[in-house]
């Protein structure tokens, strides 16, 4: 798999995840100690129904483990070190649309300001 074709997965799988970097990049720093996609789902799986964890990151193991087993016949023939790679453009894609989104809201507000009549 060329670069650009890891990066465009990992711009699918974000769109598809659609959480926080943080949480994108916990799970992810599991699965790279672990080396094991099925125990990295497992786990997200176990958060998503855990009664000790709160809403918000109790939701994100959801959207992960649900976005990347939407992904799982791209994610599948790939190395442990490819899987890596393209999870590490997942968090960078979270990031850049976190950022692009803030910029918006940001442009927005200006909008507003402005000279009253």
């Amino acid at each position: 798999m060329t670069v650009d074709e890891k990066v465009e997965l990992a711009r699918r799988l974000a769109a598809s995840v659609g959480v926080k970097r943080n949480e994108w990049m916990r799970w992810a720093q599991y699965f790279k100690q672990r080396g094991n996609l099925d125990d990295a789902l497992r786990l997200a799986e176990y958060m998503a129904g855990s009664l000790a964890l709160r809403g918000d990151p109790k939701s994100a193991a959801r959207k992960i483990c649900d976005g990347v087993r939407n992904h799982l016949q791209e994610l599948r023939p790939l190395s442990t070190a490819e899987l890596n790679e393209v999870f590490g453009y997942v968090g960078r894609w979270l990031a850049w649309t976190k950022k692009k989104e803030e910029e918006r809201r940001r442009g927005g507000e200006r909008r507003g300001r402005g000279r009253r009549r």
